[in-house]
């Protein structure tokens, strides 16, 4: 696999994003629809989270799991020194940010998992694909009512901007020092769970209650089964 592919593959990726406030605008931003899009995005992480650490720790077993440690702590300093776990109800801009925040890690595994094994790398796009398409929708409400659903998309898809700059990176940086990638999927993986903690909260899933618990064990499930039919 190339750097460009790698560029593709993330920039398909985190275009996926628009089509949220899109879907959104199409139903209305509804409380189930968003608890649903929070559930979809939480679920096809955590089923990526199983492939990552496996891969991570028949690789190296201490490095992965000091990377999940690492992530952990890199994670929480960032949410507590820019105030991202606030009121839902946050400005758009902060809102717009943590999704930039999330997107950081998310694009270093995917440039760390193609070059791992470019069957990898696919199936790390096509999630964070699905993953970004419920994180646009969740976004819509706090870009402001009455928002142009075109301005509302692309603010939504240049949110994963560091998706792409860091899929790049991590690609280079994984070639280049192969010992780091056991590391980086520690990381990913440990940080991809905390995201499935955080939208399963219950301010995240409003009106959508048991229902959304179903859809992250279908997406997790369908993602461990699809990884392991691709592997």
């Amino acid at each position: 696999m190339t750097l460009a592919d790698v560029a593709i593959y993330a920039t398909l990726a985190a275009a996926a994003a628009a089509l949220g406030p899109l879907l959104a605008t199409v139903r209305g931003p509804d409380e189930p629809l968003i608890g649903l899009a929070n559930a979809l995005a939480a679920g096809v992480m955590l089923g990526l989270a199983y492939p990552m650490m496996r891969d991570g720790l028949d690789a190296d077993a201490i490095s992965a799991t000091l990377g999940a440690g690492a992530g952990v702590i890199v994670l929480f300093l960032l949410h507590v020194w820019f105030e991202l776990d606030g009121p839902e109800a946050m400005p758009p801009m902060r809102a717009l940010f943590r999704a930039s925040v999330h997107a950081v890690p998310e694009g270093l595994t995917l440039g760390v998992a193609c070059a791992m094994d470019p069957r990898f790398g696919l199936l790390v796009a096509f999630t964070l694909a699905l993953h970004n398409v419920g994180e646009g929708i969740a976004l819509t409400p706090h870009l402001g009512r009455g928002e142009k659903p075109a301005r509302a998309a692309a603010a939504a898809a240049l949110s994963n901007a560091p998706q792409v700059a860091l899929a790049v990176a991590g690609f280079v940086l994984a070639e280049a020092y192969p010992t780091l990638r056991p590391l980086l999927l520690g990381g990913g993986c440990r940080i991809a769970r905390l995201s499935l903690a955080g939208r399963l909260a219950p301010r995240r899933i409003p009106g959508a209650g048991r229902t959304a618990i179903s859809v992250v064990v279908i997406a997790a499930t369908g993602m461990v089964a699809f990884a392991e039919a691709a592997g």
